[in-house]
């Protein structure tokens, strides 16, 4: 499984935890891939470093935000940067790289326009 749909299944995870307010370790639990295997453990390791840091994670958000905040964002644009920032917080790729997957994330997932606010949001990370 590509990196990309790695993202997407991290994604996905992030939303429900968004949505239902649930500890991101239980969505893990019923969610319905291989931990075991590569694409499992980038979600698990991911999901993981965002559940013990969400409180610094959602601060360096809402620094970026300007004139909003995190929790008046749309779940899926929520769980986007939530992963987004996760994986330049760990250096997991370059920051182009990172702003691309998650502009296409919001192309796929989120309203018609949000790619562009995820990309300006996330070109002010430093």
């Amino acid at each position: 499984m590509n990196r990309h749909l790695q993202r997407q299944k991290t994604i996905e995870c992030l939303y429900q935890h968004c949505l239902l307010e649930r500890p991101l370790t239980l969505i893990l639990e019923d969610y319905e891939f291989e931990i075991t295997q590569d694409e499992g453990r980038f979600v698990l390791l991911n999901c993981e470093f965002i559940e013990i840091n969400k409180e610094a994670l959602v601060e360096k958000i809402n620094d970026l935000l300007q004139d909003w905040t995190f929790e008046r964002l749309p779940y899926v644009e929520q769980a986007i940067l939530l992963l987004a920032v996760c994986e330049l917080e760990r250096k997991l790729d370059e920051k182009p790289v990172v702003i691309d997957e998650a502009v296409l994330l919001a192309k796929e997932y989120a309203d018609d326009e949000s790619y562009k606010y995820i990309n300006a949001v996330l070109d002010r990370y430093e």
